[in-house]
Order: C-alpha cells, then structure tokens, then sequence
C-alpha cells in the first residue's frame, strides 16, 4: 500500500517536485511562568493580605535561585518557552531540508533519467512549534458508572477520572529528525524545501517568429 496518489497527466508533463524536509528541537533558553495567586478570608482586605503575603513568599523563594526581582512581574497568567538562538536554527534547519531534497533528488533523478532534468523553481517553508501546542490531552472517564460481575456478586464501580494531561512532542516524518524521543518540552523548528524539476515528458514550447506584416491596399 502507498499513500502516493498518481499525479495528473498535465502534473507528470510539466514538472517533477522533491521535497526535503527537516525537523530540529531546540531547548528552551527562557521560560515564563504565568500562575495565578489566591486568597480566602472574612473581608476583601485579608484576602489582599494573604495575596500579597504568598506573593512576598514567592519572591524571595524565587530569590534564592537566582531570579532578579525585575524578572518578577505580578499580573501573569501562562508558562512560556523561548530560544534566543531560533534565527540561527532556523537558518540551520533550512539548509539540512534542502541538503535532504538535493540528496533525494540525486538519488531519484540519477537512477531513473539518462540526463537529469534541469531544475526550474523551489519552494520553502519554516515553522517554528512552541511547547504549549505539543501538549496532548485525553480523558479516562467522564462520569461513574457500574459494571455487574458475577464473582460473588460484587459490582465494579469505576469512579470518574479526571482529564490527563502530557507532553507528547512533535510527532512527523522527515528525512531529517530528532534521534531522541521528546522527553521534555522543547521548541521544535521545522523546514521544508520543494524543488521543482522539468519533466522530460514536458511538450517543447513553440517558438513563434514575427516574419513581418503589412497591408494591401486595393
């Protein structure tokens, strides 16, 4: 079974495309942590005590690990990744997707043409995915429910379970990838390259020559 489907007559006369495609994960160089900090008492004004008093916690906790008091903004919400090198990978996964290509294309073309076909056009794209939409969500159970058995006359009863949650990590196919499983979460970089080759089926264009005109009057 092949999930290539055959190209269009007008396809296969035209042109031959070859993709490379490449994949790198990046570790994050930066995180933000965006949580949200909460407090109960009798009156509007202890709970702001209790905020302001886990939020003094929390600073000086965070202190003693080397974040700088200007690093610490209290109005956040997330948890972010960044990479001050992306630019850089970026330029460096876009030439492993297009060493890919030319390699496919050296090894296709040279094995099935007699002459190669010369190339005439390419194409490229590069995207960046972030941890946050690496994440992967399933549910065991929504609600309770009981299952009859008939050891002993014992009901099962399976108690709700809540929605789990984990990093699954950029799940593709590329000639060029990660070697390792995505154990935690990194910024994957992923570039593709299309080149575009003239097919030896293609028609000759038709050269038209202007051999003159002129008019004949009666």
């Amino acid at each position: 079974m092949t999930d290539l489907a055959p190209l269009p007559p007008d396809i296969v006369q035209g042109y031959i495309a070859i993709d490379g495609r490449a994949v790198v994960r990046v570790r994050a160089t930066e995180i933000r942590v965006v949580l949200a900090v909460t407090g109960e008492g009798p009156t509007a004004q202890e709970c702001q005590k209790v905020v302001d008093l886990t939020i003094a916690r929390l600073k000086a906790t965070w202190a003693k690990i080397g974040i700088a008091p200007e690093k610490i903004v209290v109005d956040f919400i997330a948890f972010d990744y960044w990479s001050r090198d992306l630019d850089e990978v970026k330029v460096a996964v876009r030439a492993q997707a297009l060493q890919a290509a030319k390699s496919k294309a050296d090894v296709l073309l040279g094995t099935i043409f007699e002459h190669r076909p010369p190339a005439i056009n390419l194409q490229e794209q590069t995207v960046v995915h972030y941890p946050h939409s690496l994440y992967h969500s399933f549910s065991n159970a929504y609600e309770e429910s009981v299952a009859p058995s008939f050891r002993r006359d014992i009901p099962f009863i399976r108690l709700p379970r809540p929605r789990n949650t984990y990093y699954r990590g950029l799940v593709g196919d590329s000639d060029v990838q990660p070697r390792e499983l995505p154990m935690s979460p990194e910024i994957s970089v992923v570039s593709t390259v299309r080149l575009y080759f003239q097919s030896p089926a293609a028609k000759p264009a038709v050269e038209i020559k202007n051999l003159g005109s002129g008019r004949l009057n009666p």
